[in-house]
């Protein structure tokens, strides 16, 4: 195979500027979709920091050990991310 005579130059510069504003386009636009899909099935992973959250991680950094600290403030961080019972509805007849 002569490589001499392959070439991957397109015949006009206008064909190059299309071709990669396609590529950008597509990658924007499949990039966009994913992230939105995610977005929208993600819960919120932050826990807002008012003044009742404050002093509650206030009071888990006044445990001595580490462990202990943390098993508080993972309690507290699945208190926060329960769901009300109030707003369950449960599927049924």
């Amino acid at each position: 195979m002569n490589l001499d005579n392959i070439s991957f130059r397109t015949t006009s510069r206008r064909d190059r500027v299309m071709a990669t504003v396609a590529a950008l386009t597509a990658s924007v636009a499949i990039n966009g979709a994913v992230l939105l899909c995610f977005d929208s099935a993600s819960p919120d992973q932050w826990l807002a920091p008012t003044s009742a959250v404050l002093e509650r991680m206030a009071r888990c950094d006044l445990n001595r050990s580490r462990q202990a600290q943390d098993e508080c403030k993972q309690q507290l961080v699945a208190s926060r991310l329960a769901p009300d019972r109030q707003n369950l509805q449960l599927a049924g007849r």
